[in-house]
């Protein structure tokens, strides 16, 4: 629990603050002293670098973040554990919760409809073992990660930015048509979502995301030493499992494109040589736009080449296509 804050003190009442100075409102500490539970999605948003159209399909970008650094689902094993028992199935999923052995309540019904599944080690989805030079590959990465509340479309990609961010780029999406006969709508703003999926085993990067038996780590001692040294604890032993991301992303937010014409953002003079304070020879013209364009081109010399696109200047096709100089 938080409970520490900060006073602040009025410039010269360090010494007998108490009797003669009154001091600042105090602000209790925020943050964390670390996590040990498993991470979750703190947000899923969308773009359209191109701006092609205002609806989701091909080009669209999708990324979906986690609360803090992950292993990016990388296959691994968990000291001396065969396996975990975790609930998976419709209905069941409780968000990370993974254990050891069997628990109360993990009974199945002769329908199986209740319960936990056991899941053997190693668990995880590694990039490497796809081959994304296929379709099959490239959305079966991704598919094995997440779970979408709107399918993406034929064809799409993903990848980790970084520990706790990973992006998919849709390659081909969703037939409007087909989508519209099929019953089934596009991913779209203010409905669709995204779920971790606790068998792809995105766990907290450095492995500390477990829940123990802390009556058994108490009587061993231990429970100091499974705080800051977890690595050295015998999860077997102790009853000490892995905890798996497992939740469900805030609702889709961002931009699907909006189809505009470019805006002029910036328009600067600059003397490269400094050779004078007066505007003439050699002075550079910068002229930017708020997205990329198609960087046009006219033909002819001198103001002849550039006046069909802007008044004293020429065309520069900058690495950003935004910038004519």
């Amino acid at each position: 629990m938080l409970f520490r804050s900060v006073v602040t003190l009025p410039s010269g009442c360090e010494d007998e603050y108490k009797k003669k100075c009154r001091a600042a409102p105090s602000l209790l500490m925020g943050g964390d002293f670390g996590r040990v539970s498993a991470p979750r999605l703190v947000s899923y948003t969308v773009d359209d670098p191109d701006n092609g159209d205002a609806l989701f399909g091909d080009g669209d970008v999708l990324t979906i973040r986690f609360d803090q650094a992950t292993n990016k689902g990388e296959p691994h094993s968990d000291f001396e554990q065969a396996g975990v028992y975790m609930f998976t199935r419709p209905g069941q999923e409780q968000d990370g919760t993974a254990f050891t052995r069997p628990q109360r309540g993990m009974s199945v019904d002769a329908d199986g409809a209740h319960g936990a599944d056991f899941y053997a080690y190693p668990i995880g989805a590694s990039a490497r073992d796809y081959d994304t030079a296929t379709r099959d590959g490239r959305v079966g990465y991704v598919d094995r990660l997440f779970a979408f509340s709107e399918p993406l479309g034929r064809d799409y990609s993903g990848e980790w930015i970084d520990a706790s961010t990973f992006r998919v780029f849709v390659l081909i999406g969703p037939p409007a048509t087909a989508a519209a006969a099929a019953g089934l709508e596009a991913p779209g703003l203010r409905y669709s979502n995204v779920t971790v999926r606790h068998t792809a085993g995105v766990t907290s990067a450095n492995f500390t995301s477990r829940a123990c038996n802390l009556t058994w780590v108490e009587e061993a001692g231990m429970l100091k030493t499974l705080l800051h040294e977890p690595g050295t604890v015998n999860s077997t032993a102790l009853d000490c499992a892995l905890q798996y991301a497992g939740s469900t992303s805030p609702i889709l937010e961002g931009s699907l494109g909006v189809p505009t014409y470019p805006l002029l953002t910036r328009f600067e003079v600059d003397d490269v040589d400094n050779g004078d304070e007066v505007y003439g020879a050699a002075d550079v013209l910068v002229i930017q736009f708020h997205i990329a364009t198609n960087a046009p081109s006219c033909t002819g010399t001198g103001i002849a080449a550039v006046g069909c696109l802007v008044v004293n200047g020429s065309v520069v096709n900058s690495a950003d296509r935004k910038s004519v100089v």
